[in-house]
């Protein structure tokens, strides 16, 4: 695809939806704003599901919302759309070349634009009273935390890189008011992440937080929110073993001798939120299903698997679950679970949809046969989109 992104709008505006062309009004009149915004915070400003707005995306061409944004991005900065796409697996090294400094291009403008000057001289102002600025993050973030200490190594000795979680709500135990934690997180919302800025909020400390979500809930501890352009597009596959209660089984279906929440809450209290305690005696007065936490994963590709001697984390509801969650990925337009729902047989398999199932035989364990189960649905769908 090789046409400019307002010239595909054109092209398309008879194929959009009331809704869809809702997203393309929002898009015409805010396009330097909109190339930077979530698939989320732009529903959100639309006032449209985010399946809306995944369907728009499909409609003009694009493989989804990624795709379309780094057009819109191209567009506005020189008129023409260059390799939006992922590159095929056979691409010549010209063309990830181009398409490397498309995406780099692409963060750098988006952070560009999304920084607020008042937040930056608010982080400086942190940075420079403070005693001490413990630079944390998880995984990857970890490694851009790294590297902000290590920049800043060379003009001051206040600076220092914590990177084990555990060491990092050890060191929010022990700061003051004049302590900084600059924080890296693309999602802003990892369990970790929440459990070391609580603590070190509780201390008085100040918090500096780099994220790519405005609207993320590490966003509501920070004193300073610095918002980050680039796209991490590497979850591509979900796959649950065994997950039972809590996890991918249906609670209101559960069979004789399966877990439910109420032995989840008497051996492994600190494993959920305090609200969820109100429905331990009342599980069908609950709003949700573990349907909606499955759903979650669409338009992503999610893989469940179960095994039948395993009657504490129910199969049968396990095979529901993925059932129960189809409509969320049929909004996008794909299909969502495609097999029975009747209880299926030992050595059943259901890999063709965007969330498969398969019951193997045994006990609670991640097996060979679990593995072969994943590896085999990632190849069926790797060159299919989400």
């Amino acid at each position: 695809m090789s046409t400019n992104f307002w010239e595909l709008l054109q092209q398309h505006q008879g194929d959009l939806t009331k809704s869809g062309r809702t997203v393309a009004e929002y898009l015409v009149q805010h396009a330097a704003e909109a190339q930077y915004l979530s698939i989320s915070s732009l529903a959100r400003e639309c006032q449209v599901a985010e399946a809306t707005v995944f369907r728009f995306c499909r409609a003009l061409g694009f493989e989804g919302y990624h795709e379309m944004r780094i057009a819109l991005a191209q567009a506005n900065a020189t008129g023409v759309l260059v390799n939006q796409q992922e590159p095929a697996p056979d691409a010549d090294t010209a063309t990830l070349c181009e398409h490397a400094s498309a995406l780099f291009m692409t963060a750098i403008n988006g952070a560009q634009n999304a920084l607020s000057p008042q937040a930056v001289d608010q982080a400086v102002a942190l940075l420079h009273s403070a005693r001490q600025v413990f630079c944390m993050g998880q995984g990857g973030s970890m490694a851009a935390a790294n590297e902000i200490c290590a920049r800043f190594a060379c003009i001051t000795n206040k600076f220092r890189a914590t990177a084990d979680s555990h060491m990092q709500v050890m060191a929010a135990s022990l700061m003051t008011e004049q302590d900084v934690v600059l924080f890296v997180s693309y999602s802003g919302a990892t369990r970790d992440l929440m459990e070391t800025l609580r603590t070190a909020k509780a201390n008085g400390a100040k918090i500096i937080l780099i994220t790519h979500y405005d609207d993320a809930p590490g966003a509501a501890l920070a004193d300073v929110v610095l918002l980050c352009g680039a796209q991490d597009a590497r979850v591509r596959f979900t796959c649950a073993n065994d997950a039972g209660c809590g996890g991918d089984a249906l609670e209101q279906t559960k069979h004789p001798g399966a877990e439910d929440y109420a032995a989840m809450a008497r051996s492994f209290p600190y494993w959920f939120c305090g609200n969820r305690s109100r429905y331990i005696d009342h599980p069908e007065e609950r709003p949700y299903d573990q349907h909606f936490l499955l759903g979650a994963i669409a338009p992503r590709f999610a893989a469940v698997s179960s095994a039948s001697l395993d009657r504490w984390a129910d199969p049968y509801s396990q095979q529901l679950c993925c059932a129960a969650a189809s409509p969320a990925w049929e909004l996008h337009g794909l299909r969502g679970f495609v097999g029975t729902e009747s209880p299926a047989a030992v050595g059943a398999a259901y890999p063709e949809g965007h969330v498969a199932y398969h019951l193997r035989g045994g006990l609670h364990y991640l097996s060979r046969q679990d593995w072969l189960f994943y590896m085999d649905f990632v190849r069926r769908h790797k060159g299919e989109t989400v």
